[in-house]
């Protein structure tokens, strides 16, 4: 067990991508856009997360997503 605190942290479109987090706390955490693929995470605490897509990956996904609001010269 790695046991690691990322309490209440803004952990938004970062890569835990096969990492061993078993018994990491997550509690509080953004996880927005969070790539947990192939990790460890037995017994990892994901209590009271935000969890989704992140603003990021929407605007990359949707790049004239607020075209509206930019003025062309």
């Amino acid at each position: 067990m790695t046991n690691l605190n990322y309490t209440n942290q803004n952990l938004q479109n970062r890569s835990f991508k096969g990492q061993d987090l078993s018994g990491a706390d997550f509690a509080g955490s953004d996880l927005r856009g969070c790539n947990f693929t192939g990790a460890n995470l037995i017994g990892t605490n994901f209590q009271k997360i935000k969890t989704g897509q992140s603003d990021r990956q929407f605007l990359y996904q949707h790049p004239l997503a607020h075209a509206s609001s930019v003025k062309l010269l």
